[in-house]
């Protein structure tokens, strides 16, 4: 058995952060993490990065970002 992954969120300005697990790293699992993270932010969000691999950047949460008007950019 492995352990969780951690999913860290911080704003680059305000340095606010947040922290959350994931069991893996699938569409099924990671989608609604990301999309809790991004409701707990108390402000806006303008642009998201994800700075590891391609398992972070799927057609789904793609459509999330765009949906909600967040830029998506990546290493």
């Amino acid at each position: 058995m492995t352990g969780v992954y951690h999913i860290n969120a911080v704003d680059c300005v305000a340095q606010f952060q947040l922290d959350a697990t994931c069991e893996r790293i699938s569409e099924a699992y990671l989608l609604p993490v990301i999309q809790q993270l991004l409701n707990q932010f108390p402000f806006t969000m303008l642009g998201f990065y994800a700075d590891n691999g391609s398992e972070y950047i799927n057609y789904q949460v793609a459509r999330l970002l765009e949906k909600l008007r967040i830029e998506f950019t990546k290493s």
